[in-house]
């Protein structure tokens, strides 16, 4: 299980889940060769792009199941290639700043598992009993 946090402005919390888990998902596709270039060209999913990348997902067999939480899973067939756990959001203060609306921000953090992911597996394992 990977998980790294980012700090960012409380204005743009949503926009930047919203990025970062279609990173996410964009790279575990990309992995195992899902031709994207003409399909989601760029990391924004509108309702044309959902539809098309739908279609295309569909013929290869794959599937991105919403938990109804903010959290997803990517199968092929019946192999999970990922998970996307919805993100924390810790708030944060930054005495420093002069800006009154600058003080307060977010920490986001985002844990994610993948098959691609580097280590060993009886590692991941014992963190995440630990936790």
């Amino acid at each position: 299980m990977m998980e790294k946090s980012i700090y960012i402005d409380r204005d743009d919390a949503k926009s930047m889940e919203d990025d970062e888990r279609n990173l996410f998902i964009r790279e575990i596709l990309e992995k195992i060769g899902v031709p994207l270039e003409d399909v989601w060209p760029d990391i924004s999913l509108n309702v044309d792009t959902k539809i098309k990348l739908r279609d295309l997902l569909q013929k290869l067999e794959i599937e991105i199941i919403s938990d109804g939480d903010r959290g997803y899973q990517i199968y092929h067939q019946n192999t999970k290639l990922g998970e996307w756990f919805k993100p924390r959001f810790i708030l944060r203060e930054d005495k420093g700043a002069r800006n009154f609306s600058k003080k307060l921000y977010y920490e986001m953090v985002i844990k994610t598992w993948s098959i691609f992911d580097t280590g060993n597996e009886e590692n991941n394992d014992n963190e995440n009993h630990s936790s």
